[in-house]
């Protein structure tokens, strides 16, 4: 490898698992989302996703502890299509 994290094999290993995370979010994202024509649809582009999510964590306040408690303690099921 020529990256620069090619000099340090643990650097390269944690850069390659961090890859690996952030294509497994992004797939989890784009199957919410059911699909890429979709997100293509509604926002142009997955990078036009990506910076409409991280707008949206910078200006939409944080709710309140309460709220935010209810919903993460609802149970939730990820069902994924292997057809």
């Amino acid at each position: 490898m020529e990256h620069a994290y090619a000099k340090q094999p643990h650097a390269a290993k944690n850069f390659y698992l961090l890859l690996q995370i952030a294509h497994f979010l992004s797939q989890m994202f784009e199957c919410y989302c059911q699909g890429k024509a979709a997100v293509k649809h509604d926002h142009g582009s997955l990078r036009n996703l990506a910076h409409d999510l991280l707008e949206s964590w910078r200006r939409d306040p944080v709710p309140e502890p309460d709220r935010l408690r209810a919903f993460l303690d609802q149970a939730i099921q990820i069902r994924l299509d292997t057809s």
